[in-house]
């Protein structure tokens, strides 16, 4: 099992799709340099195809292990929650767990701007409602 009793404000959990944006935002490097460390869920290694897991643990990408509780949550918010994957759900126990967040405001909008002009298609709406949430919230950063 995980390593449970390490401060969770130290650690900061990663899904495939964010892995993949800042891969295509050219912030993956620049992520791991940070003073803590990212983790994943067991379940989501197999998913890492490019980059490859094994490049992103070389980075200090760490791997947690969901409990048996845990894992037996996932098909219960699955029901709750249809669109998110296994995996999506899986990773979102686990930062419940860690009780974690990734960016600031100012680098989320930052880094979308930068996301839209690479070959990913992240939805309009939703994306436009968060950059806004994002704008209002970055006067108080």
């Amino acid at each position: 099992m995980g390593n449970r009793i390490l401060s969770a404000q130290q650690y900061y959990v990663l899904d495939t799709n964010t892995i993949i944006d800042l891969n295509f935002g050219n912030l993956l490097h620049r992520v791991f340099q940070l003073p803590c460390k990212f983790l994943i869920t067991d379940l989501l290694r197999e998913e890492l195809l490019n980059p490859p897991f094994d490049s992103l643990a070389e980075m200090g990408l760490l791997v947690e292990f969901l409990t048996s509780e845990e894992v037996g949550e996932i098909p219960v918010m699955m029901g709750r929650y249809p669109k998110p994957s296994y995996y999506d759900i899986s990773v979102l126990i686990l930062a419940r767990t860690k009780n974690t967040i990734l960016i600031t405001y100012s680098e989320a909008i930052s880094a979308y701007n930068v996301l839209l002009k690479k070959p990913r298609y992240p939805p309009k709406d939703e994306c436009r409602a968060l950059l806004a949430m994002w704008k209002q919230r970055q006067k108080l950063e």
